[in-house]
């Protein structure tokens, strides 16, 4: 692997995928669990330094991040952010002009391919585009495959609070993420709540203490080359070919490759990953100033998280 170490607050954090594979994709890394609206300060180190600090975890260098804490004598600051933003789906270029078909060598013609079962025993079945042209088949048309996108929303929520007085400082942040993919089916869902306290038990000894807790849910299709990969397949599909109605009148999945294909309309309702996780990092420090511009400082910290992945097959 060339993921670096990231650490947070003092404390290794996990961002590593579950299961990911060329064949069902990934899964997601697990850095998305941070609240990056807490994040007051992110640095990189690299080579000797970050070695001689994290060892050989840090091979690949380490990104350390600082969340935010309260002040000495800091009044009270409340902080409140909502944020909307859309996505729009890109549509790729394609042919309009040749229908679902591939060019006969045999017969040396273009020949249309309608993607159905022919009792006659003549092929029916490509996933090919370079048949006749669509003008010269009666009744073929182009489908516009891209219609089954839909807007995505998303939606972030912070609520946060900070101060402090001579001997106690705080920071306590309740954040929320709603996002609401291209197909309905695709969303992301995680709430974070982080608490950040620090204090001063002499004039030499602090003493820090964090919290984080993150529950994170996500609803996402397989990815990879396989059959079970909805944009595989959606790309795939020929322009003249029509997806509906998903399932034949005999019953049969309908498919523009017979049975080597599923239909981009079946695997979107039915081949879902879904990714249910529940973490939990606290982490309890101390620093004690020997001499001034020399402290010490120790930290102890765990990251902890409970992982469910199911595969809706």
């Amino acid at each position: 692997s060339n993921k670096p170490l990231m650490v947070v607050d003092g404390v290794p954090y996990m961002n590593d995928q579950f299961g990911a594979d060329a064949v069902g994709g990934e899964t997601g890394n697990t850095s998305l669990d941070l609240d990056l609206s807490t994040v007051e300060n992110v640095s990189v180190l690299k080579g000797a330094a970050a070695a001689a600090l994290y060892g050989g975890s840090a091979a690949n260098g380490v990104i350390i991040i600082t969340t935010k804490r309260g002040g000495k004598n800091m009044k009270p600051q409340i902080t409140f952010n909502q944020s909307m933003s859309f996505d729009k789906y890109i549509e790729l270029p394609q042919q309009h002009t040749w229908a679902q078909g591939n060019y006969d060598e045999g017969k040396g013609t273009f020949v249309y391919y309608d993607g159905e079962p022919h009792t006659d025993g003549t092929p029916g079945y490509t996933s090919a585009s370079w048949g006749p042209r669509i003008s010269s088949i009666p009744g073929a048309k182009l489908y516009d495959k891209y219609e089954i996108f839909q807007t995505g929303k998303n939606s972030e929520t912070n609520v946060n609070i900070r101060g402090g007085g001579d001997k106690v400082s705080y920071f306590t942040s309740i954040s929320n993420v709603n996002q609401q993919g291209l197909l309905s089916e695709m969303t992301l869902k995680k709430t974070s709540i982080t608490s950040n306290i620090d204090v001063r038990v002499t004039e030499k000894l602090k003493v820090t203490t964090g919290l984080n807790f993150t529950e994170f849910k996500n609803n996402r299709f397989w990815e990879g080359f396989s059959n079970s990969s909805f944009m595989t397949t959606f790309l795939s599909q020929p322009n003249t070919w029509n997806p509906y109605p998903t399932y034949a009148e005999d019953g049969r999945l309908r498919s523009f490759r017979g049975g080597s294909r599923n239909p981009y309309t079946w695997l979107k309702d039915n081949m879902i990953r879904s990714i249910d996780r529940k973490r939990f990092t606290p982490n309890v420090g101390m620093e004690y100033d020997i001499l001034k511009g020399l402290k010490l400082t120790a930290k102890v910290g765990i990251d902890f998280y409970l992982n469910n992945r199911t595969d809706k097959i």
